[in-house]
């Protein structure tokens, strides 16, 4: 199963497009020893079908940001366009999220956090996603402050209790 990048280390991401795979798997891969260092900016992941592996981009033990970017039209199997687990501590802004979808109803088409993920996410335009947007893995409950973000309302994001008129 290959992947369009797979980097480890202080790396910069910056200007690439990221179309559609012949592999069925996840377009970015960075992992995994707690002092790599990942700035992925004014980037466009399109298109990408991750039906294999969870995600579109996988971040696993990495510090950094995600920011200006554009995530659209993405179809996952598992867990959303990003998956940060495993003490990430991502910046997640000024990105836009439109019309991802993942298969599962479970987890989010934009994002799905696993254990010990520690990410902000702010200043994202956030619309046209099918099903819930953000999520968490069930076994691993972790608190996602998803404020400061457009979600295609000025009421918010629905949620079942914080925001049902959302």
């Amino acid at each position: 199963i290959a992947t369009h990048l797979s980097v480890g280390g202080i790396f910069t991401v910056e200007r690439n497009w990221f179309g559609p795979s012949a592999t069925p798997s996840a377009s970015f891969h960075s992992c995994c020893h707690n002092n790599d260092v990942l700035f992925f900016r004014g980037n466009v992941v399109s298109g990408q079908s991750c039906l294999v592996r969870p995600g579109v981009m996988l971040l696993a033990g990495i510090s950094g940001e995600i920011s200006h970017n554009i995530f659209a039209n993405n179809l996952n199997a598992h867990i959303g366009v990003l998956y940060p687990f495993q003490e990430t501590r991502i910046w997640i802004h000024h990105n836009v999220f439109r019309g991802n979808e993942t298969l599962n109803p479970g987890y989010g088409s934009v994002m799905t956090t696993g254990p010990d993920a520690f990410q902000r996410f702010d200043s994202n335009l956030v619309n046209d996603n099918a099903g819930p947007t953000i999520a968490y893995l069930d076994i691993y409950h972790t608190v996602i402050d998803a404020r400061n973000n457009w979600w295609g309302d000025a009421s918010g994001p629905f949620h079942p209790t914080l925001n049902p008129q959302g």
